[in-house]
């Protein structure tokens, strides 16, 4: 495959053109300013196109020799239900497809595509509903088509599946890791599909405008929600997203029946209108959100077809999070959304400084106590160091038996145990005294 660019810069890749198959319209959040910019940019980016009877195309130029060309088809004019593309045009290779080549053929049942081709655009078979198969061409190294279906050559991407066919219950093969643009886009009575966990991403508008799909449980591996994925599928009331999920793109979930979703911690950015004209009454939003988009949530359809405030949509968050941002910031009429905090208010320095008065009240009243115990005791060894000394006085008095009698002995004996009496009454009042001055202190601290 050759390294190729397109003749003139070939222009860029307007979403709101090539969404055909999308019902909803909803009103741009750009100023008029950044829409004129945009528009003359778009005119500026013309590509340069050629006529080779049915075929409008543009020429490529090989990026590493300007002699090497190449054709893109741009648009088919034709009318032909099962149609062989042409592996060249004036000469030239046919090696890609355009954006929108085929788009909204309603004739078209059968494609082959050729073994020249290479690559192609974002929405080259968007809204075909007659389409019932793809076919490629022997020694196409790109593109395979198994049992109608278009898969990139390695079968890591299903690229388109033909809405003719019809589809309802679907089941994406293993192995498979991602699912191209628009590649179920407007299958009527798709109700229902199963992804394997090997699926790692879903291009943009790959289910738009299936009215019939009633859930999805995205795949654990994908990390965001493109664009307009699910946009109008009027009848899909229950998604589950994955737990890795960083990104939901714009106007990804509007004008579904969605009544209740959860959106996982970890996601960071919510585009504009991602959930606009649903069934939501509430919203839960983490606080790792850094990011909410224009209209995201709560907004409906009025019965002129403007995006309007849902009075009674509540959101839930953390105090100062995006979340409270978007509920506090003013719609129509200075409107705001009502928030309810799902954490509790952050803690005043009153009730730090409070129970840090208490922690030193309940130290100080320990300090005392201890004071008072120690004081006790030592007034217990205080008393008995006296009666000690009262015996030792008494023993070393001259008292022999020639000198007393035994009265004096028996008078001096009953005088000192007299002392010791009121020595040991001396110190329990003391005690009782120090004890009870001890817990007034406690009383008043």
């Amino acid at each position: 495959m050759i390294g190729i660019r397109k003749f003139l810069c070939g222009g860029a890749i307007v979403c709101a053109a090539v969404l055909a198959c999308s019902a909803a319209v909803f009103p741009a959040a750009a100023d008029a300013e950044e829409s004129a910019a945009a528009e003359e940019e778009e005119s500026s980016n013309q590509i340069q196109t050629y006529t080779s009877g049915d075929y409008v195309y543009s020429i490529l130029i090989a990026e590493d020799d300007e002699n090497e060309k190449a054709a893109s088809i741009e648009s088919y004019v034709g009318t032909e239900t099962v149609l062989t593309i042409p592996s060249e045009l004036e000469g030239l290779p046919v090696v890609r497809l355009g954006d929108n080549a085929f788009t909204s053929n309603y004739e078209l049942k059968e494609v082959t595509l050729p073994e020249t081709l290479t690559e192609f655009g974002d929405f080259p078979f968007a809204e075909c509903p007659s389409l019932t198969a793809f076919h490629v061409a022997k020694g196409n190294k790109v593109f395979e088509s198994r049992d109608g279906v278009l898969y990139t050559d390695d079968g890591d991407t299903l690229l388109r599946y033909p809405i003719g066919a019809d589809p309802v219950d679907v089941e994406i093969p293993k192995g498979v890791k991602g699912i191209g643009n628009v590649a179920f886009a407007c299958a009527p009575h798709l109700k229902s599909v199963t992804f394997p966990d090997s699926v790692e991403t879903i291009g943009v508008s790959a289910f738009s405008n299936c009215e019939s799909l009633e859930s999805i449980v995205i795949p654990p591996k994908v990390t965001e929600i493109e664009a307009f994925t699910f946009n109008s599928c009027s009848s899909l009331r229950n998604v589950t997203l994955p737990d890795g999920l960083i990104r939901i793109g714009n106007a990804a979930f509007a004008a579904t029946i969605i009544n209740d979703i959860i959106i996982p911690d970890g996601c960071e950015d919510i585009g504009q209108q991602a959930f606009a004209e649903t069934k939501l009454p509430m919203i839960e939003i983490p606080s790792s959100v850094w990011s909410i988009g224009y209209c995201a949530f709560g907004y409906k359809l009025n019965d002129a077809g403007q995006l309007v405030m849902d009075d009674s949509f509540i959101i839930y968050g953390t105090y100062g999070s995006e979340a409270q941002r978007y509920a506090g910031e003013e719609g129509e009429d200075d409107r705001t959304f009502q928030f309810i905090a799902v954490d509790p208010e952050p803690t005043d320095s009153g009730d730090k400084n409070k129970q840090q008065e208490n922690d030193k009240t309940d130290s100080k009243a320990f300090r005392y106590g201890g004071i008072g115990l120690c004081g006790v005791l030592l007034a217990a060894i205080i008393i008995v160091a006296i009666r000690n000394g009262k015996k030792k006085k008494s023993g070393a008095e001259n008292v022999t038996a020639d000198e007393k009698d035994e009265t004096a002995a028996d008078e001096v004996g009953t005088e000192a145990e007299s002392a010791d009496t009121e020595s040991e009454d001396a110190a329990g009042d003391a005690a009782e005294a120090d004890t009870e001055e001890t817990t007034e202190d406690t009383a008043d601290e």
